[in-house]
């Protein structure tokens, strides 16, 4: 599951980078942020499947401890991976924009040569 987890934040890499997002501090440290609790959230997966989701402990059958991190975590990279779409959307959102208001010339042309935005 984390891998497929890993391949989405990859294209949701490509995508921000489209838009121009990969210096976008909000962004990036978000994306960093994900990709730590994606971190986690395989070490906990290889924890409990190691362990098990059932383990005796001072001769007493209990849950995983695992199995809550691993839930906690996933909700939390759940809240992140949305703050990203977010984030990538309103990128897409003002790459439209400016694309509409600059006449179809490609945004990453025109952030490279500012001179001929105002020829627009």
């Amino acid at each position: 599951m984390v891998q497929n987890l890993n391949e989405r934040a990859q294209e949701m890499l490509r995508e921000a980078e489209s838009y121009m997002l990969q210096e976008n501090f909000f962004f990036v440290t978000t994306f960093a942020r994900y990709k730590t609790q994606l971190n986690i959230l395989s070490q906990l997966e290889t924890c409990i499947h190691r362990k098990g989701v059932i383990i005796e402990s001072r001769g007493k059958i209990k849950q995983n401890p695992a199995v809550t991190e691993y839930n906690r975590t996933a909700a939390a990279a759940n809240q992140t991976a949305a703050t990203l779409e977010k984030i990538v959307m309103d990128g897409r959102m003002l790459a439209n924009i400016d694309n509409q208001l600059i006449g179809g010339k490609p945004l990453e042309t025109l952030r490279k040569n500012p001179q001929t935005s105002a020829e627009a």
